[in-house]
């Protein structure tokens, strides 16, 4: 059954994808086709229709659990108004390990929550670029820049499509790259 919903959240993933794309058709088609998908799930699923309950990160694969978080930290750092962020390995790592064991919802990611979970996420960063369906990267260099790979999306269209995928909310990506920048400092962010 997960990998039906998986497989249905990648057609999801890629028909919102598509449907963006299109000159005249905007967000209002990939968000029909979004609901017309999240109907689909309720009925032919047992699982409740929440999208928290049917959609737990504890279910996925570490590399989709990376994905969420890369993407989730990429959007909320723009959130935050945040322009890059230090590339050094070391800083990053010890970064994304305090935030993550702070975090909240950090019981949602149940492999990232070891050692090399800030590795894994590290790693992540790299691999952001060439993800297919993702609606967020970070590019690489000697500054890590968040951006949106979404033509003409808001982080907050992103971040609410990207809460429905999971169990972690738009707050939620925010409170994580406060986290995330607070503990790097001021020496280590750009701000726009």
């Amino acid at each position: 059954m997960v990998l039906w919903v998986t497989v249905l959240l990648m057609l999801r993933s890629w028909s919102i994808w598509f449907f963006s794309r299109l000159p005249s058709a905007g967000k209002r088609s990939a968000m029909a086709c979004h609901s017309l998908h999240w109907l689909f799930l309720r009925r032919h699923t047992q699982y409740p229709a929440t999208t928290a309950s049917v959609l737990s990160m504890a279910g996925l694969s570490r590399d989709q659990q990376v994905k969420a978080v890369v993407e989730g930290l990429a959007l909320g750092v723009l959130a935050l108004g945040v322009e890059a962020v230090s590339a050094s390995k070391m800083s990053l790592e010890f970064a994304i390990g305090r935030s993550l064991r702070s975090w909240s919802y950090a019981s949602e990611f149940p492999s990232l929550g070891d050692r090399l979970g800030p590795n894994y996420v590290w790693l992540g960063f790299g691999k952001s670029e060439r993800r297919q369906m993702a609606y967020a990267a970070w590019s690489d260099g000697r500054w890590l820049v968040p951006y949106i790979l979404m033509d003409g999306w808001s982080v907050e269209d992103c971040t609410e499509i990207l809460g429905e995928h999971g169990p972690v909310p738009h707050d939620g990506w925010v409170e994580l790259a406060g986290l995330f920048v607070g503990d790097l400092g001021d020496d280590k962010v750009r701000r726009s």
